[in-house]
């Protein structure tokens, strides 16, 4: 290089560094590559181009160019750090040791390589080995933000909650505006099952790097978590909009919109999703779910086997072709694909899954002891799951005391001023239909039938009611003193505003095209009094079961976990809860004469034909024949709760007293029914009165 040319390069290498630190990387970039136009050799330049190849994540570029720098001007501790963190990048694990011992060595106040070493003990999984270099690169450097977040992460990851919790509010403290750090603790959060603390820490995370998709996605997962389903859903879609290509965003949005009830939008969205990527096999198995769902028997097995085909520990699809055989009939070879997918279960949640499945085919297969093993492993395993953990029980532990106390007040308010304002609220085609019992009592197969009527709509347990619930303040008035207190109180206007919030809720739900609606959520039971004081004419419908029956069922399900089926991951808590419930149906029943009117699942089966037109002439509906083709018509509409694949088949009755192959299992809970049997008229247990 002649020497007249070396000051205007010395003016352009500094004039790349100078743009590099404010950020402007492309006109850094332009000027080294100038630069090194005219001299391959300047060491500046390849020192400056590999630091932003290795910043690009060219790991390779970064290594070549800094390799050559180091060749040129030797002993540069930054320049050997950066070469050893490329080399970690492309796996050459001893290269980078040795590269970053070196820097460390030239310079020993240089805290880098000391973070560089802790991330290759902690991949290698020499966890505190990791944790000690992290602490030498924060004693040479108290401000290192990076070796605070890894040293947090590596606590966490060997299970050191506490002192991990410590590192990351230290980290967090000292280092607000560090977004991978906040993102990270979110993380934290949300396996401890701190769900409302992790969004926190997800928003601030998204307040400071707005574009970040895995911040958007974690703030799903921890929406998810605290039961906010349809704002998880909105995230996932954001993490896909800054990201189109995220795995796990494009799997799990398919997922929470069949959380959602949404499964054709589910099979659409994953179908799109494996157009674009056909390598997601957990794409496919959750295709096949919602296809199973939906009753597309055959696109669900093609969807199963092909996630197979490509993952075969896909347990999810093993299910599901589980489900398709045990539909068919074939339970030995439902029993063999369920065991093998307990085997190769890679979680708590899938283990969970099948086992439940596997003790419903065992139940088939006149297995009662197993199947009762198999329903109480798998709800211990759905126990120990996020999901579960993250429902406190204390949240809604004082609500059925509370409900207990406050609704005889409201039912006796429900008198003639408050039944012309429920005539006067403009439900065109009638007051809705109440529809109530406790879960397991026979509900979808009614609703079925209720719902092939062709003057009659049912809102498939959308949660109206508990809808205004959670927004109280809103829906009745900030003056209105709480719920369930302050439901008698509700005067005209409340109760104007709360009808008209339940329509709007309602006609966003459920398009009724003109039709009566029939409002299906069995534990709207707890909300009679509230039912009462909005509607006082409404028919209200009351699905009764043998208590022993409806336990059971409760017990072999796998629901959707929220504070209230949390109670049915153990047979005594579904018991009580029974106890809880249905004493307080008991105790108001009487009040609600003659609007309401109770029937028993026993009945259904025995004769369908006379229990549906006791039911549609309470309602105050005429007569339609269609109702008695339930099962054609449930067939091609999406039935959300665990009875879909049963209403869809003729009408059975393995399921009327099948606590009796159990009973040695219930005996710890039968005392706890044995006044609910007795009051709902069911026989009394062998051997007593």
């Amino acid at each position: 290089m002649k020497s007249r040319a070396r000051p205007i390069l010395d003016e352009a290498v500094a004039a790349a560094w100078a743009a590099f630190r404010e950020g402007r990387a492309a006109e850094a970039g332009a000027l080294c590559e100038q630069v090194l136009r005219l001299d391959p050799a300047r060491a500046d330049a390849l020192k400056l181009s590999g630091t932003m190849a290795l910043i690009a994540g060219e790991a390779e570029a970064a290594a070549g160019r800094l390799e050559a720098a180091l060749a040129r001007v030797p002993g540069d501790a930054a320049t050997l750090n950066n070469l050893a963190e490329a080399l970690r990048r492309l796996g050459r694990r001893d290269e980078a040791e040795a590269r970053f011992r070196e820097a460390a060595g030239l310079d020993p106040a240089y805290a880098r390589p000391w973070l560089g070493l802790g991330n290759l003990a902690r991949e290698a999984g020499r966890m505190a080995e990791a944790a000690r270099h992290y602490r030498r690169a924060l004693a040479l450097d108290a401000g290192f933000a990076d070796a605070q977040s890894n040293l947090a992460l590596t606590l966490d990851e060997q299970g050191l909650a506490a002192e991990a919790e410590a590192a990351y509010r230290e980290l967090i403290g000292r280092f607000p505006g560090f977004a991978p750090g906040r993102l990270n603790f979110a993380r934290y959060l949300r396996r401890m099952a701190r769900a409302e603390e992790a969004i926190i820490e997800c928003r601030a995370a998204l307040g400071l790097e707005p574009a970040n998709a895995e911040a958007h996605y974690t703030l799903a997962l921890a929406l998810e978590t605290a039961g906010f389903l349809a704002e998880a859903e909105a995230a996932c879609r954001a993490a896909l909009d800054h990201d189109p290509g995220h795995r796990d965003a494009l799997v799990h949005r398919g997922v929470l919109l069949m959380r959602l009830q949404r499964p054709e939008e589910a099979i659409a969205h994953l179908g799109a999703a494996l157009a674009r990527l056909p390598d997601l096999p957990r794409a496919r198995a959750e295709l096949a779910v919602a296809c199973e769902q939906l009753n597309r028997v055959e696109e669900a097995r093609a969807a199963a086997e092909a996630a197979l085909a490509a993952d075969p520990g896909a347990v999810g699809a093993e299910v599901v072709l589980a489900r398709i055989e045990r539909r068919a009939g074939r339970f030995a070879e439902a029993r063999a694909r369920l065991e093998a997918a307990i085997g190769k279960a890679r979680s708590e949640e899938s283990r969970a899954s099948a086992l439940v499945d596997l003790g419903m085919v065992l139940d088939r297969l006149g297995e009662p002891a197993a199947a009762f093993r198999a329903f109480a492993e798998g709800k211990a395993a759905r126990a120990a799951t996020l999901a579960a953990r993250a429902i406190s029980p204390a949240t809604f532990a004082d609500l059925i005391p509370r409900l207990a106390a406050a609704t005889p007040a409201a039912l006796a308010r429900a008198g003639a001023g408050a039944a012309r304002a429920g005539e006067e609220s403009g439900e065109a085609a009638g007051p809705p239909v109440f529809f109530v019992g406790f879960p397991r009592s026979g509900t979808t197969l009614i609703e079925q039938m209720l719902a092939a009527h062709p003057r009659l709509v049912t809102t498939g347990e959308e949660p109206i009611i508990a809808t205004l619930v959670a927004d109280w303040q809103r829906f009745a008035g900030p003056g209105a003193q709480g719920y369930p207190e302050g439901v008698a109180g509700l005067d005209e206007p409340a109760l104007s505003r709360l009808r008209t919030a339940y329509r709007r809720i309602a006609a966003a739900r459920v398009r009724a095209d003109g039709r009566r609606l029939v409002d299906k959520l069995p534990l709207n039971i707890l909300h009679l009094g509230l039912i009462r004081r909005l509607y006082p004419t409404a028919p209200v419908l009351v699905a009764l079961r043998d208590p022993r029956d409806t336990v059971l069922s409760c017990f072999m399900q796998n629901f959707e976990l929220n504070w209230a089926m949390v109670r049915f991951l153990s047979l005594d808590g579904a018991a009580r809860f029974y106890a809880e419930v249905m004493s307080l149906w008991l105790d108001w029943r009487d009040r609600l004469d003659p609007s309401a009117l109770e029937f028993r699942y026993e009945e259904v089966i025995a004769d369908p034909e006379a229990t549906a037109r006791r039911l549609i002439a309470h309602i105050g509906e005429a007569w339609d024949d269609a109702v008695l083709a339930y099962s054609e018509a449930a067939g091609r509409r999406h039935v959300r709760t665990p009875s879909f694949r049963d209403v869809t088949q003729p009408i059975y009755t393995r399921a009327r007293g099948r606590w009796r192959n159990y009973r040695a299992e219930l005996a710890p809970v039968l005392p706890v029914l044995r006044p609910f049997v007795a009051a709902f008229g069911y026989p009394a247990e062998e051997g007593e009165g």
